[in-house]
């Protein structure tokens, strides 16, 4: 049987938001190095991952690490006022 669900999007916390446009163009240049080395499969994302927070000097993980916390918290919130 199903079970009904719900999809919440949580935004990043604003101060902790990185700048998009250097994140995105740290992106295009991490896909662009990956092609160019020929990495395939399972070692493209953390082959894009480790040089985006490289080339964004931190800024994409700091943000990432400050998404993952505010999910958590929130998720808890939803937890605690569902039980």
């Amino acid at each position: 049987a199903a079970h009904p669900g719900a999809v919440i999007g949580i935004p990043i916390p604003a101060q902790a938001e990185a700048d998009a446009a250097e994140v995105e163009a740290a992106t295009e240049e991490a896909l662009r190095e990956a092609n160019r080395r020929g990495i395939e499969g399972n070692a493209v994302t953390p082959f894009i991952l480790a040089e985006v927070n490289t080339r964004s000097k931190g800024n994409s993980l700091r943000a990432n690490v400050a998404l993952i916390k505010n999910n958590a918290h929130f998720a808890a919130q939803v937890a605690v006022r569902a039980s």
